[in-house]
């Protein structure tokens, strides 16, 4: 039984990192089917090549539509920006979003910023003091969604 954070977190940790190898190590090797030329084919059946693929530059109301359509009920991420605040903010938020949006597009990057999640253990049933009966999820920031949605 541990009662302080970092004896709680180590748990944790270790639990997740020996039941994730365990998995793998029960894994069959995989199929080597997916090269270049499989994946080309793949694509041509429905008529998708590099020429008829592009992104386009996101909107003001594109964003704003987004934040303000953000779930209050999701946690924060990171930064502790919550959906509640960027939602009442779209009007103000949406053009700084739109141009790190865009930016991220035309540089094909992705801010490092949006990538760093908090990973809190999930209780799901049974004894508290079991870590079996926790699962992992990771709390992103929640303007890293932004680009997830489908404009």
């Amino acid at each position: 039984m541990c009662s302080e954070p970092k004896g709680i977190s180590d748990i944790f940790k270790d639990y997740y990192f020996n039941l994730a190898g365990n998995l793998v190590i029960k894994l069959q090797p995989a199929p080597n089917i997916y090269g270049t030329s499989s994946t080309k084919l793949y694509y041509d059946q429905f008529n998708i090549n590099a020429s008829s693929f592009s992104f386009t530059e996101c909107k003001d109301s594109q964003i704003k539509k987004i934040l303000q359509g953000l779930d209050i009920a999701k946690a924060a991420g990171i930064d502790s920006l919550s959906s509640r605040f960027l939602k009442d903010g779209a009007d103000v938020l949406c053009i700084p979003l739109k141009q790190i949006c865009n930016l991220s597009l035309k540089l094909a990057t992705f801010p490092k910023e949006c990538k760093i999640a908090e990973l809190k253990p999930l209780f799901k049933k049974g004894s508290s003091t079991d870590a079996k009966n926790y699962r992992p999820i990771s709390l992103l920031p929640q303007i890293s969604n932004l680009r997830f949605k489908k404009f």
